[in-house]
């Protein structure tokens, strides 16, 4: 009857098969993701609200990864069995019931059955604090699982960023090498020109047509950094190339480096740098996670020690002797250590120390991954500053050879030359631009959080209705 009453209770194995497991299934599912996903559009606007500017930029871009990509779905679970595990590590030690039957061949004197029967119930007191030391750790556990979701998702959101500035950087270079390349041709033909008509050494020539022959080449790789960029966001994103190919892209106006910038005017770059670390090391996720695996350390010393002291079975029952009723309790010590658990408690100790040192290690890691990404802000800064300053030099430049030229002062050879080297100006300053708007991404990443990006609110995380955990 016990039995019957515990197998009534149990719950049913439930098959899950494998999701798309037909290969035909799993490619139709990948190449119907569209970033116009209405899915997506109700996601994103949940969390920044309408915009109708037609542009992708790195909040969207960052909130896209999170929605498309099976990383979240998988850290989900993961938070799930941390949580089953703390159930089970909270659950007392299991009962037991036993029952026996014998029979003598003679009975007792005075007795009226030869029949003996017992039942008795078994039951384990843990002593030394186990189960607390268990318990501590399976919430460390579940800690250290919720915060690697959190840390999946920067890690996704910074992954679709970074591809996103590489690609708008790929599209400005690649639009400038082309700019170039018809600049360099137009002059390549005025020189010709004038080889022609016997005003150009050859030598001159030669060198022109090899100066066309690299911006060729140039153009070219340009076009295929480009594609490799747009395929790595892709990637990024969890979505076929075709669906960002032509994709329209649009970087912030402001870098976190001139936020950063901003704030060490106000208190001075020292605490504003100090400032900044420290907000790191508090907010990062994967500190967190580091911290938590220190705590599931310690709950593991916690229980080897505790483990030196026996538990305790108790196992009271009821007795029919013959017919004689009466009681029994059994007492056991069903494991006694020998050598007080030294071994595994020195080894859990050892674990301790190291996942101590991992802590250590990363905090230093974020400590000079912060100051590193202030200081390329730092050397950026001036870049964009010179390159800028040769822009508007080779500007009027430009405009003084068009000057010249249209007083009938000089030709139009001179003007192609003034011309050419503004475009090449401006192609200088476009990558420091880009380089500079990349420093400011890595300068959020080290810091754990986006200084200037999403100004509407906080970082959404992953719990803002992301289809991996709707």
């Amino acid at each position: 009857m016990i039995a019957l009453v515990v197998v009534a209770g149990c719950i049913r194995y439930q098959a899950a098969p494998l999701p798309d497991a037909q290969p035909e299934r799993a490619v139709g599912g990948f190449r119907s993701r569209r970033l116009d996903d209405p899915g997506l559009g109700s996601y994103i606007g949940r969390v920044l609200g309408a915009d109708t500017s037609g542009a992708w930029t790195e909040d969207r871009i960052a909130l896209a990864a999170l929605y498309f990509r099976g990383d979240l779905a998988v850290a989900s679970a993961a938070v799930d069995e941390a949580r089953a595990d703390e159930m089970t590590a909270g659950a007392w030690p299991p009962f037991a019931a036993e029952g026996s039957l014998s029979r003598t061949a003679r009975p007792l004197e005075n007795s009226e059955s030869r029949w003996t029967e017992s039942i008795t119930a078994t039951t384990t007191l843990e002593l030394g604090g186990k189960r607390s030391a268990r318990k501590a750790g399976a919430r460390a556990e579940a800690l250290a699982a919720r915060l690697a979701l959190d840390a999946t998702a920067w890690q996704l959101a910074n992954e679709g960023r970074a591809a996103e500035l590489d690609a708008i950087g790929a599209d400005g270079d690649a639009a400038d090498a082309a700019a170039e390349l018809d600049a360099v041709r137009t002059l390549t033909e005025l020189l010709r020109a004038r080889y022609a008509e016997g005003q150009l050494a050859l030598s001159e020539l030669a060198r022109s047509d090899a100066d066309a022959r690299v911006a060729t080449v140039a153009a070219a790789e340009a076009q295929r950094v480009r594609t490799d960029t747009r395929v790595a966001l892709a990637r990024a994103l969890g979505v076929g190339f075709e669906r960002v190919d032509t994709l329209s892209l649009r970087a912030t106006d402001v870098s976190s480096c001139a936020v950063f910038d901003s704030l060490a005017s106000l208190a001075g770059e020292p605490a504003a740098h100090d400032s900044l670390a420290v907000g790191a090391l508090r907010d990062r996720a994967d500190v967190g996670v580091a911290l938590a695996k220190y705590t599931v350390a310690d709950a593991g010393v916690r229980l080897e020690v505790a483990k030196q002291y026996p538990d305790l079975t108790l196992g009271p029952g009821l007795l029919w002797d013959q017919g004689i009723p009466g009681w029994i309790v059994n007492v056991a010590l069903p494991s006694i250590l020998t050598g007080r658990n030294r071994g595994p408690i020195a080894g859990s100790e050892a674990r301790r120390a190291a996942q101590g040192a991992r802590v250590e290690m990363l905090q230093d890691s974020v400590l000079g991954a912060v100051g590193g990404a202030i200081a390329g802000c730092r050397g950026l800064r001036g870049l964009v500053s010179t390159t800028d300053s040769l822009v508007a030099a080779t500007q009027r430049s430009a405009d003084l050879a068009d000057s010249a030229f249209q007083r009938g002062e000089t030709g139009r050879t001179e003007v192609a030359i003034a011309q050419l080297a503004r475009v090449r100006a401006i192609h200088t300053h476009h990558a420091a631009v880009a380089h500079y708007l990349a420093a400011g991404a890595a300068l959020d990443r080290a810091a754990g959080r986006w200084i200037g990006l999403i100004s509407r609110g906080p970082w959404p995380g992953p719990h803002a209705g992301a289809k991996r955990l709707d």
